[in-house]
């Protein structure tokens, strides 16, 4: 297990199939016999996937693997999480861009 987050985009590909199904991660971890956590570490990219581990998350969120290969292959992602994928873009920004996205985003809330 890797404590580094690097959500690939297996990673990403697998989390939104999950949300585009309705599939919570409590319930996909007792279908899988995981924790809760560990469907977490699978998405951020903590943990690496192996082919038989992804078909086994295919068959729950009922995917094919044409299906997921579309999506490996450059297919766009939908956003379902808006404030998900804002976080996740925000993870990346350094210090001094972030400074002005708050800027920005304070205009939006006041």
């Amino acid at each position: 297990m890797n404590k580094e987050k690097k959500v690939t985009l297996i990673a990403k590909t697998l989390r939104y199939m999950r949300l585009s199904r309705g599939v919570s991660q409590d319930k996909a971890a007792k279908h899988l016999g995981l924790s809760k956590a560990s469907i977490g570490h699978f998405e951020h990219g903590r943990v690496d996937l192996t082919d038989e581990r992804i078909e086994t998350f295919l068959a729950l969120y009922e995917y094919s693997m044409k299906d997921f290969k579309e999506f490996l292959d450059g297919k766009p992602i939908p956003v379902l999480d808006l404030k998900y994928e804002c976080l996740m873009l925000l993870e990346k920004i350094d210090e001094t861009k972030l400074r002005t996205v708050h800027s920005v985003l304070l205009g939006f809330v006041s």
